[in-house]
């Protein structure tokens, strides 16, 4: 059997892609080899919950907390914790590794995907923002259950992307079938980004619903029964975890989002222009958060703003560009019905619509040399700020976020003789973070747990600092006796 000879353009996209690739790494790898990344309440609540699924076998079908009282992200979060507690023995900074290579796999497969489509010159220009990001770098490095919304959200923008593309096509049988598994997944998706960060689902869910009755391009293919049972099939699976703890609990969260819906509890209520303008501040955020500085932002918006102008001039059109506006447009109008503070992790994710749009401005003009030479310009003014940002990498450890924590455990053992005390403040009150450390010890190094009584007349006191010093000093006057002497302090960082 002869080899298949390697077409011309193999290498260059292999090259390519090593290139970005390791930018990527670059840009991200101290942090996580010096272990300074956030880890705080929510992270040790997470950790302990994938360590009991896994040590204790206890399953549950809810996830954490949301800012409404009562009502909880999914379950999926905890489960996907399991895969890295397991690869990596508990080690804490084994859930950032894992984390890291979720983003990482995403990025090679939209890289793949842009060069399929769009070319070599729009892979750089689509690699580079992606790659350098302060956004994409900050949620490459940070784990919680909102972070797993991005990978959810930009598998979703694909099956649906493909999906606008088929319509124009006359499909043979194969080609069929692997549409209509398209389907579930991009149901599925759909349903996940809920679950992860229940926020965005609960725009997003009405947006798409709103987007497809639009377009009849995707109204058309929906009505294809066969598919859309397969999308119901994606999207119940992905709220099968949340129906179960629903039926065993007589839909106590269905009850408290109908009455959110129906008579909600507003904390900072604003009038609707003002509302308006915040929206539009956040958007505009979400947009300045994929450029590294304000003259990078600038130069690549003028000189997309100019190919899209050629593109509209020559009267071209691309189907999907106005889908994915129109859902953008759609997720902005219906965030503005909310009359509260609305953060910006609600829309997790949301910048790889806006990437998206990017890229399809870019790509609308036809192909010629003063567009090719347009995106060249803008991959050169990127690379630019790149090399700029690589030259102010930090590469030093800084005793900050997990490694703070850690190091406090490690000295509190090689000081401390067991059997002793130990007790902790840390805003909030409970120290999940702590206890997440102490029972990877004891469950892995088999180290002693500290106990919450005196040994020996000692104690030993982990205090954090908190923003309400009242609440530290009066936490500190009811937990230390008067008449304790200290013989060992010292501070961290």
């Amino acid at each position: 059997m002869t080899k298949k000879p390697i077409t011309p353009k193999f290498w260059p996209f292999v090259i390519t892609l090593f290139v970005l690739a390791l930018v990527y790494i670059v840009l991200r790898l101290f942090p996580l080899l010096n272990h300074n990344v956030s880890y705080t309440y929510d992270q040790g609540r997470d950790f302990l919950k994938a360590a009991e699924l896994v040590d204790q076998h206890n399953l549950t079908f809810i996830g954490p907390t949301t800012g409404i009282m009562g009502l909880y992200h999914g379950a999926w979060w905890y489960y996907i914790l399991t895969i890295p507690y397991l690869l990596f023995g508990g080690v804490p900074i084994g859930f950032y590794y894992f984390n890291f290579l979720i983003q990482f796999f995403s990025f090679g497969l939209l890289l793949y995907l842009i060069y399929y489509e769009f070319g070599h010159l729009r892979t750089i220009f689509g690699g580079l923002i992606i790659a350098a990001a302060p956004y994409f770098i900050a949620t490459s490095l940070f784990v919680g259950n909102n972070i797993m919304a991005i990978p959810s959200f930009l598998i979703f923008l694909i099956t649906l992307y493909t999906f606008e593309k088929q319509t124009h096509k006359t499909l043979p049988a194969k080609s069929l079938k692997k549409l209509l598994l398209l389907f579930a997944l991009n149901g599925f998706t759909l349903g996940l980004v809920a679950e992860f960060e229940l926020s965005f689902g609960l725009f997003l869910l009405p947006s798409y619903f709103l987007t497809v009755l639009i377009f009849p391009s995707l109204r058309k293919l929906f009505q294809n029964w066969r598919g859309l049972l397969l999308f119901l099939g994606g999207l119940g699976l992905a709220f099968l975890p949340r129906a179960l703890f629903e039926l065993k609990n007589g839909f106590a969260q269905t009850k408290i989002l109908m009455g959110f819906f129906l008579n909600p509890k507003l904390h900072n209520p604003k009038p609707y222009l003002d509302v308006f303008r915040d929206r539009l501040g956040l958007f505009q955020g979400y947009y300045q958060s994929l450029f590294n500085s304000p003259w990078l932002l600038v130069v690549v918006s003028l000189l997309v703003g100019l190919l899209l102008f050629w593109g509209i001039r020559q009267k071209q059109k691309n189907p999907i560009m106005l889908i994915f506006l129109f859902l953008l447009t759609s997720l902005f109008l219906l965030s503005t019905l909310y009359k509260d503070s609305f953060w910006g992790n609600y829309y997790e994710g949301l910048h790889y619509l806006i990437l998206a749009l990017l890229l399809l401005a870019v790509s609308l003009p036809k192909k010629c040399f003063r567009t090719n030479l347009t995106v060249m310009i803008v991959n050169a003014v990127l690379i630019t700020s790149l090399l700029l940002q690589l030259g102010k990498i930090e590469t030093k450890p800084r005793t900050d976020g997990l490694r703070a924590h850690e190091f406090a455990v490690s000295h509190l053992y090689t000081v401390a003789k067991p059997p002793f005390c130990l007790d902790i403040y840390t805003p909030p009150a409970i120290p999940y973070t702590y206890r997440y450390l102490f029972y990877y010890e004891n469950k892995h190094h088999h180290k002693p747990l500290p106990s919450e009584a005196w040994q020996k007349g000692e104690c030993w006191y982990f205090i954090e600092s908190d923003d309400y010093a009242e609440r530290r000093q009066a936490w500190i006057k009811s937990r230390i006796p008067q008449e304790a002497v200290l013989k060992e302090g010292g501070q961290i960082g």
